[in-house]
């Protein structure tokens, strides 16, 4: 059964940070509990771990409190909105600059159909200024094929693809978080985001794991 804690006079400004030499559990109700070398046993409840973490440095009580407020699933979903705001506009952008590569093609058209035009106007003059005019139409058209399909058109291509990636980065951050937030040991939180990442950009589990325990292992002299 879990213990009882004595009446502790704690204000806003008052620091806290975690002691050391506890241990964490999960019990039978998926409750986060904690077991104090003095024997005392407290459960902090479901969102345990997102709790402790922010007590690993010196922390006011006050902006413990501020940091738990916006862990509520109200923040989550505004950040989910923010994401999709975020692709949105993104998307607008990419729109807009596939449609100027579109036309370029056409524009190199009339380009060509007005040399021709003008061609025509100076025929019976001398070979090399036909030829002039002939040459500045298929210009046009080489230009207008050339910017589209190789500038315009690439960099809209790229600039979708520097989108999707950012999205799903932040996808990766919401996923994560809500499954800090409901309660799941970090690493396992950090896992679902690994999940929600695109395959062809996810890195492998041994991955992951490898670089959690090096940050994790530098961590701990910093904090002592």
């Amino acid at each position: 059964m879990p213990g009882t804690l004595p009446e502790i006079g704690l204000s806003p400004d008052t620091v806290l940070r975690l002691a050391p030499n506890f241990r964490t559990r999960l019990d039978a109700a998926g409750h986060v509990v904690v077991d104090s070398p003095a024997g005392t046993v407290v459960d902090i409840g479901p969102r345990g771990f997102a709790i402790l973490s922010m007590f690993s440095r010196p922390l006011r009580l006050g902006d413990a409190l501020e940091r738990l407020a916006g862990l509520d699933g109200f923040a989550l979903e505004d950040l989910g909105l923010k994401v999709e705001v975020h692709h949105h506009e993104g998307v607008e952008e990419v729109a807009a600059l596939t449609t100027v590569a579109d036309s370029l093609p056409g524009l190199g058209i009339v380009a060509a159909v007005l040399g021709v035009v003008i061609t025509m106007g100076a025929l019976g003059g001398k070979p090399e200024e036909i030829g002039h005019k002939v040459a500045a139409a298929l210009v046009g058209t080489f230009l207008g094929i050339l910017m589209c399909y190789g500038l315009i058109g690439p960099l809209a291509s790229n600039m979708a693809k520097t989108h999707e990636a950012e999205r799903a980065y932040y996808q990766m951050l919401r996923v994560a978080m809500s499954a800090f937030n409901k309660g799941i040991p970090p690493l396992l939180a950090v896992e679902v985001g690994r999940r929600s990442i695109p395959s062809h950009m996810r890195p492998s589990f041994q991955e992951v794991e490898k670089t959690c325990r090096h940050r994790g292992a530098a961590a701990q002299p910093e904090a002592a």
